[in-house]
């Protein structure tokens, strides 16, 4: 059986650190759902529900050393939240509120102690974050999207 791509390595990497989320001192919301796919939010069955996507690969500079050479993933987060389906602590239920936590639960999880992770990985970029602008039409979900870009290590012939 052929060894999974360094690319499907972080991105399940990713989905486990997600899948570590617990609410508590650090972290806001315990995941809802954790998928490797993008749903629609009627498609969700738990709130807040992160989907990690694969983005593009591509090399990074022109050159190549000992049959390699470095490359970038880009890993995307997608975020569905609920207004009425998540854990409130003592607040006013507010989907804005709910889903600006689930980034910042997201960003914590996906760059932090990543110095521990495969020998191969080199970097971990800062999260780029993007929501839906409080479309009237959504309510009440709440959708955004995380986006981090790895740099690894990668043999000739593999991503």
């Amino acid at each position: 059986m052929p060894e999974r791509s360094r690319a499907e390595q972080l991105l399940g990497l990713a989905a486990g650190k997600l899948a570590a989320l617990k609410a508590g001192d650090d972290v806001w919301y315990t995941p809802g759902e954790i998928g490797r796919d993008w749903k629609q939010f009627d498609e969700v069955k738990a709130f807040p529900f992160y989907g990690v996507i694969e983005g593009g690969t591509a090399p990074v500079g022109d050159d190549t050393q000992d049959g390699g050479g470095v490359l970038e993933q880009t890993v995307i987060v997608v975020i569905w939240v609920h207004e009425d389906k998540i854990a409130w602590i003592q607040e006013e239920k507010n989907r804005r509120v709910a889903l600006l936590r689930s980034c910042q639960d997201v960003v914590r999880a996906i760059t932090q102690h990543w110095h521990n992770g495969p020998d191969w990985l080199m970097d971990v970029s800062r999260p780029s974050v993007i929501t839906d602008e409080a479309t009237l039409l959504a309510k009440p979900f709440a959708y955004g999207e995380v986006t981090v870009r790895f740099r690894y290590w990668a043999d000739v012939g593999t991503i």
